[in-house]
């Protein structure tokens, strides 16, 4: 199956203020349903989550997360087409007993994997979004553009759902 090009970077932003504008107005109170049939929502600090950092060396965490990263930001209107549209969907497990992570508390991590045709023909770009299972149903927790080691990573400690 050929890959499709790359999405189109949002550039019409000036600023963080503008960029967070934009995320709400496309995001915010909508649902987004998978090829699965599941509705993932969008809540009210994943902006933060996807477009800051936390400094190097910090400790993770939403409240250590300073760093504008506005280059993701460019790429938010690519959740949603990896939602709607991904290559892959991975269900992320414990890697200690190699089960699925959170299994019986009803959270589970899907890893929805996007791959497209990069500017050289034989480079592959692949862009990540993760949603939580919750006791509430699918919710989005971050996206980015993962590295080699991330990627191979999930392979190996995920189970593959899609397709």
């Amino acid at each position: 199956m050929p890959r499709p090009p790359m999405p189109s970077l949002i550039t019409d932003c000036e600023s963080a203020v503008d960029y967070r504008r934009k995320f709400h107005e496309m995001y915010f109170g909508k649902v987004i349903t998978d090829i699965m049939g599941r509705s993932v929502s969008i809540g009210t600090d994943a902006f933060d989550h996807f477009c800051y950092k936390e400094p190097d060396g910090g400790k993770p965490s939403i409240a250590n997360r300073t760093v504008w990263q506005e280059e993701r930001a460019k790429r938010m209107g690519w959740i949603s087409l990896a939602i709607e549209h991904p290559w892959k969907i991975l269900v992320e497990r414990d890697e200690q007993n190699n089960k699925q992570k959170h299994k019986s508390s009803r959270k589970q991590d899907y890893i929805y994997i996007s791959e497209y045709e990069g500017k050289n023909p034989d480079v592959v770009e692949r862009f990540a979004v993760v949603v939580k299972k919750t006791s509430n149903g699918f919710l989005f927790i971050t996206a980015y553009m993962p590295d080699y080691y991330r990627i191979k990573k999930w392979y190996s400690t995920c189970t593959k759902e899609y397709p």
